[in-house]
C-alpha cells in the first residue's frame, strides 16, 4: 500500500463512504515532535514544574508524544491532524503546545497546504481541540490566516451539521480540508464565542459536535477498544 496517497489508492472504494464511515489514521498532540529539554516553557502545566530542575528533562520527553513532523506524519498515511494552540503573549506568536512550546502554527500548517495541494486525492482533517490564551480577535485572526492558506480547499460542515460529506464528495469538489475549532472555552481563554466564530467563517467545524475525538486514557488497548465501543454507540 502507498500509503502517502492511500486514499486515491482506495478512491472507487471509498467514494460513497461519508467520512464517518472510514477509518482514518490519525496522531495524538501531532505538532508535539520537535520538543525538547530547550523548548520554552508554557504556564499550562504549573504542578510538573515543582520538579525543577528535572521539569526540562522529564517534562519534555513527556510531552514529545510524536517522532516524525507533521508533513511527514501525512506522507506516512496519518489524515487526522491533532492540533493544540498556544499564543505566547511576550511574542504574540501562535504555537502548537503540549506543556511546552513546539513549532509554529502558521509554519506548521505550510507543510499541509503542500501536502493537499500535492497529493489531489487526499483529505486532510485538522482539529484544533485546545485552544489556550486566546480570545475571540486571536481567533479569529488565526482562522483568516488558515483561510488564506487553504482557500477553496476548505470545506463547510454539511447542513444539517450532523450530516457527513462522502469523500467522493470532498475530492469531486475540491474542498479536501476539515478544520475543527473547540466550542468548550480553555481555563486561559477569555471572551470566547465559537458561535460568533462560525457566523464568520462557515467552514469551521466544531471538535465537540462534528470531529469528535473521545479519549480513553489508557495505554491498555482493549480497555481503550471497549471505550471506543461505548463512546460511539452513543453517538
Amino acid at each position: 500500500m502507498d500509503l502517502e496517497n492511500w486514499m486515491e489508492c482506495l478512491k472507487d472504494e471509498l467514494h460513497d463512504q461519508k467520512l464517518s464511515e472510514i477509518v482514518i489514521p490519525g496522531t495524538h498532540d501531532s505538532g508535539s515532535y520537535c520538543i525538547t529539554r530547550k523548548s520554552k516553557r508554557t504556564d499550562l502545566l504549573p504542578n510538573l514544574y515543582c520538579l525543577n530542575p528535572l521539569v526540562d528533562v522529564v517534562g519534555a520527553t513527556w510531552s514529545r508524544t510524536q517522532d516524525y513532523s507533521i508533513a511527514d506524519q501525512l506522507c506516512l498515511g496519518v489524515r487526522y491532524i491533532d492540533l493544540r494552540v498556544f499564543l505566547d503573549c511576550d511574542t504574540n506568536i501562535k504555537y502548537l503546545v503540549h506543556g511546552f512550546e513546539a513549532g509554529e502554527l502558521l509554519k506548521e500548517l505550510e507543510g499541509v497546504v503542500k501536502f493537499v495541494e500535492n497529493h489531489p486525492g487526499e483529505i486532510v482533517i485538522l482539529d484544533m481541540n485546545h485552544i489556550y490564551k486566546c480570545n475571540n480577535s486571536d481567533v479569529c485572526s488565526m482562522l483568516k490566516q488558515i483561510e488564506e492558506m487553504f482557500g477553496d480547499k476548505l470545506c463547510p460542515p454539511s447542513a444539517p451539521d450532523t450530516s457527513v460529506p462522502t469523500y467522493g464528495e470532498m475530492i469531486d469538489s475540491g474542498k479536501k480540508v476539515i478544520v475543527a475549532v473547540t466550542e468548550k472555552p480553555e481555563m486561559f481563554m477569555s471572551q470566547y464565542q465559537h458561535s460568533s466564530l462560525k457566523c464568520q467563517f462557515s467552514w469551521v467545524w466544531s471538535s465537540e459536535t462534528n470531529v469528535v475525538s473521545p479519549w480513553a486514557n489508557t495505554t491498555d488497548i482493549s480497555t481503550l477498544r471497549a471505550y471506543l465501543e461505548v463512546s460511539f454507540s452513543l453517538g
